[in-house]
């Protein structure tokens, strides 16, 4: 993608009032680790436009869906880092069902089916650098274990056809 050669982090968000909170802790969280490139992607880059980016963040606004599926096969990690908000964290199904490494807080993570330590890797927002700094070495392939996992369990689960078998069963159970 013509980005260096340090391992890229990837967050992707809406403009929604928890997700600008968290671009805020992504760019806390570039400053901390130089040794990252960091990709921010989705309409909740325009909460930073105006702002000074740190040299190793890249904002790069709403992307193509084509666009969006080479960022997340670049990518080393997805960032979840929620700390607020009610509803599921779609962007863990999009990075795992990309095959990427996903670092998520506990709230990142809620209502869905992944397990920390299986599928992910959980931290408080305020451990991520020291997450990402154990990552770093073992860059492209972090996790490889937990990657597989948590794309299994994407399919099986979120899967449409998964999903489109468990509506056929829950209907034939009603006639």
């Amino acid at each position: 993608l013509g980005w260096s050669q340090r391992p890229l982090a990837l967050f992707v968000a809406s403009y929604h009032g928890p997700h600008l909170a968290a671009v805020d802790a992504v760019l806390a969280l570039a400053a901390q680790c130089p040794q990252w490139s960091f990709a921010l992607v989705g309409s909740v880059c325009q909460h930073v436009q105006n702002q000074s980016l740190p040299a190793n963040v890249r904002a790069l606004g709403v992307v193509s869906e084509g666009a969006l599926t080479a960022l997340l096969r670049a990518a080393d990690v997805g960032l979840n880092p929620m700390e607020s908000g009610s509803g599921t964290n779609l962007k863990m199904l999009d990075y795992a069902g990309h095959g990427l490494l996903v670092l998520s807080t506990p709230v990142g993570a809620r209502g869905l089916a992944f397990t920390a330590g299986e599928h992910y890797i959980e931290a408080a927002l305020g451990d991520f650098a020291q997450a990402l700094q154990a990552l770093a070495p073992q860059v492209p392939a972090p996790q490889q274990a937990l990657r597989t996992a948590a794309r299994a369990l994407a399919e099986q689960v979120y899967g449409w056809e998964s999903i489109a078998q468990a509506l056929v069963l829950a209907s034939d159970k009603e006639g």
